[in-house]
Protein backbone atom coordinates (compact mmCIF):
# COMPACT_ATOMS: atom_id res chain seq x y z
CA UNK A 1 0.00 0.00 0.00
CA UNK A 2 2.93 2.45 0.78
CA UNK A 3 4.45 2.53 -2.74
CA UNK A 4 0.92 3.33 -4.47
CA UNK A 5 0.42 6.46 -1.98
CA UNK A 6 4.27 7.86 -2.80
CA UNK A 7 3.06 7.22 -6.14
CA UNK A 8 0.10 9.36 -5.76
CA UNK A 9 2.23 12.16 -3.98
CA UNK A 10 4.43 12.57 -6.85
CA UNK A 11 3.07 14.87 -9.09
CA UNK A 12 3.39 17.50 -5.66
CA UNK A 13 7.05 17.13 -5.83
CA UNK A 14 8.69 19.92 -7.40
CA UNK A 15 10.08 18.87 -10.55
CA UNK A 16 13.69 18.14 -10.72
CA UNK A 17 14.07 19.90 -14.40
CA UNK A 18 13.85 23.34 -14.48
CA UNK A 19 11.65 25.39 -16.85
CA UNK A 20 12.85 26.06 -20.33
CA UNK A 21 14.46 29.85 -20.60
CA UNK A 22 12.85 31.32 -23.51
CA UNK A 23 14.80 30.90 -26.73
CA UNK A 24 17.32 33.77 -27.59
CA UNK A 25 16.86 35.59 -30.85
CA UNK A 26 18.93 38.55 -32.31
CA UNK A 27 17.70 42.30 -32.77
CA UNK A 28 19.05 45.31 -34.44
CA UNK A 29 19.72 47.83 -32.33
CA UNK A 30 18.05 51.29 -32.99
CA UNK A 31 20.78 53.72 -33.65
CA UNK A 32 18.61 56.79 -32.74
CA UNK A 33 17.56 56.07 -29.29
CA UNK A 34 21.01 56.40 -27.26
CA UNK A 35 22.17 59.07 -29.77
CA UNK A 36 21.25 62.56 -29.58
CA UNK A 37 17.83 62.68 -32.05
CA UNK A 38 15.49 65.80 -32.38
CA UNK A 39 13.87 68.37 -34.18
CA UNK A 40 15.76 71.30 -35.85
CA UNK A 41 12.90 73.75 -34.50
CA UNK A 42 12.67 72.12 -31.14
CA UNK A 43 8.83 72.38 -30.81
CA UNK A 44 6.75 70.42 -28.30
CA UNK A 45 2.96 69.46 -29.18
CA UNK A 46 0.29 68.05 -27.62
CA UNK A 47 1.23 65.13 -29.38
CA UNK A 48 4.77 65.12 -27.89
CA UNK A 49 8.41 66.46 -28.36
CA UNK A 50 10.86 65.19 -30.15
CA UNK A 51 11.39 62.53 -27.66
CA UNK A 52 8.50 60.70 -28.71
CA UNK A 53 10.47 59.92 -32.28
CA UNK A 54 12.42 57.66 -30.78
CA UNK A 55 10.46 56.63 -27.37
CA UNK A 56 9.53 53.26 -28.71
CA UNK A 57 5.75 53.51 -27.70
CA UNK A 58 3.27 53.64 -30.94
CA UNK A 59 0.49 55.07 -28.82
CA UNK A 60 2.68 58.38 -29.06
CA UNK A 61 2.84 60.81 -32.10
CA UNK A 62 4.95 63.25 -33.30
CA UNK A 63 3.07 65.65 -35.45
CA UNK A 64 3.99 69.13 -37.39
CA UNK A 65 1.36 71.60 -37.67
CA UNK A 66 1.54 73.54 -39.77
CA UNK A 67 3.26 72.21 -41.91
CA UNK A 68 7.05 74.01 -43.17
CA UNK A 69 8.49 73.91 -45.92
CA UNK A 70 11.11 70.88 -44.65
CA UNK A 71 10.59 69.03 -41.63
CA UNK A 72 14.28 67.97 -40.28
CA UNK A 73 14.96 65.34 -38.26
CA UNK A 74 18.84 65.00 -36.79
CA UNK A 75 20.46 62.68 -35.02
CA UNK A 76 24.64 63.26 -33.80
CA UNK A 77 26.47 60.49 -32.46
CA UNK A 78 28.72 60.52 -29.93
CA UNK A 79 31.43 59.01 -32.66
CA UNK A 80 31.05 58.19 -35.82
CA UNK A 81 28.50 55.45 -35.94
CA UNK A 82 27.62 52.35 -39.31
CA UNK A 83 24.19 53.28 -40.46
CA UNK A 84 22.59 51.52 -43.48
CA UNK A 85 18.56 52.13 -42.89
CA UNK A 86 15.98 54.73 -41.78
CA UNK A 87 13.36 53.50 -40.64
CA UNK A 88 9.75 55.02 -39.84
CA UNK A 89 6.60 53.63 -38.22
CA UNK A 90 3.89 56.87 -39.67
CA UNK A 91 1.18 57.57 -37.67
CA UNK A 92 -1.64 57.24 -40.43
CA UNK A 93 0.06 56.18 -44.06
CA UNK A 94 -2.48 57.79 -46.36
CA UNK A 95 -3.60 61.13 -44.13
CA UNK A 96 -0.45 61.75 -42.17
CA UNK A 97 2.59 60.39 -43.18
CA UNK A 98 6.14 61.48 -44.72
CA UNK A 99 5.79 61.17 -48.71
CA UNK A 100 9.39 62.42 -49.66
CA UNK A 101 12.65 62.60 -47.59
CA UNK A 102 16.10 63.47 -48.53
CA UNK A 103 18.48 61.67 -46.30
CA UNK A 104 21.96 63.74 -45.56
CA UNK A 105 25.28 61.54 -43.70
CA UNK A 106 27.30 64.02 -42.32
CA UNK A 107 26.21 67.04 -44.91
CA UNK A 108 26.83 64.33 -48.01
CA UNK A 109 23.48 63.45 -49.79
CA UNK A 110 22.78 59.99 -48.64
CA UNK A 111 19.47 59.43 -50.29
CA UNK A 112 16.67 60.75 -51.81
CA UNK A 113 13.28 59.15 -51.33
CA UNK A 114 9.86 59.81 -53.12
CA UNK A 115 6.33 58.87 -53.10
CA UNK A 116 7.07 56.17 -49.92
CA UNK A 117 4.61 53.62 -49.70
CA UNK A 118 3.94 52.07 -46.06
CA UNK A 119 3.13 47.83 -44.93
CA UNK A 120 0.40 47.98 -43.02
CA UNK A 121 1.31 48.59 -39.92
CA UNK A 122 2.56 51.87 -41.01
CA UNK A 123 6.28 50.88 -41.81
CA UNK A 124 8.62 51.90 -44.50
CA UNK A 125 12.40 51.19 -44.49
CA UNK A 126 14.97 53.25 -46.53
CA UNK A 127 18.49 51.99 -47.41
CA UNK A 128 21.12 54.00 -47.25
CA UNK A 129 24.53 53.23 -48.29
CA UNK A 130 26.51 51.71 -45.53
CA UNK A 131 28.78 54.63 -43.87
CA UNK A 132 30.02 55.87 -41.01
CA UNK A 133 29.02 59.01 -39.96
CA UNK A 134 28.96 61.49 -36.75
CA UNK A 135 25.50 63.29 -38.03
CA UNK A 136 22.80 62.21 -40.05
CA UNK A 137 19.90 64.56 -41.09
CA UNK A 138 16.57 63.21 -42.36
CA UNK A 139 14.46 65.81 -44.27
CA UNK A 140 11.07 65.41 -45.22
CA UNK A 141 9.52 68.08 -47.79
CA UNK A 142 6.57 66.58 -48.62
CA UNK A 143 3.61 64.67 -46.85
CA UNK A 144 0.53 62.48 -47.52
CA UNK A 145 -1.94 65.06 -45.67
CA UNK A 146 -0.91 68.45 -43.92
CA UNK A 147 1.38 67.38 -42.05
CA UNK A 148 3.90 64.15 -41.76
CA UNK A 149 3.05 62.77 -38.46
CA UNK A 150 5.45 60.10 -36.70
CA UNK A 151 4.80 57.47 -34.13
CA UNK A 152 8.02 55.87 -33.89
CA UNK A 153 11.49 56.72 -35.84
CA UNK A 154 14.87 54.38 -36.17
CA UNK A 155 18.32 54.15 -37.27
CA UNK A 156 19.71 50.84 -38.12
CA UNK A 157 23.77 49.93 -39.02
CA UNK A 158 25.98 46.86 -38.15
CA UNK A 159 25.25 46.70 -33.90
CA UNK A 160 22.78 43.58 -33.18
CA UNK A 161 22.25 42.30 -29.74
CA UNK A 162 20.69 38.73 -28.87
CA UNK A 163 18.15 38.80 -26.03
CA UNK A 164 16.05 36.38 -25.27
CA UNK A 165 12.42 38.23 -25.42
CA UNK A 166 12.03 38.49 -21.86
CA UNK A 167 14.65 40.96 -21.88
CA UNK A 168 14.01 43.06 -25.34
CA UNK A 169 13.54 46.52 -24.75
CA UNK A 170 13.30 50.03 -26.20
CA UNK A 171 16.43 50.18 -28.68
CA UNK A 172 16.49 46.92 -29.44
CA UNK A 173 13.71 45.95 -32.50
CA UNK A 174 13.12 43.64 -35.38
CA UNK A 175 12.90 46.39 -37.93
CA UNK A 176 10.38 45.45 -41.02
CA UNK A 177 8.19 47.51 -43.08
CA UNK A 178 7.99 48.39 -46.89
CA UNK A 179 11.88 48.59 -48.38
CA UNK A 180 13.09 51.24 -50.34
CA UNK A 181 16.63 51.18 -51.69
Amino acid sequence: MLPVLAFLFLPLLPSPVPPKTPAARTYLVNLAVPANTRSMDGIRLKTGGPETLTDGDPATIWRKLPFPREFVILTRFPEPTLVEWVWIRAEEPSTSAPRSIEVLADDARAGTFRNISYDERGIALLRIPPRKVRELEVRIFASYGPSPGIRDYGLFGGEKKTLTPDKVARGAETPGGKIHM
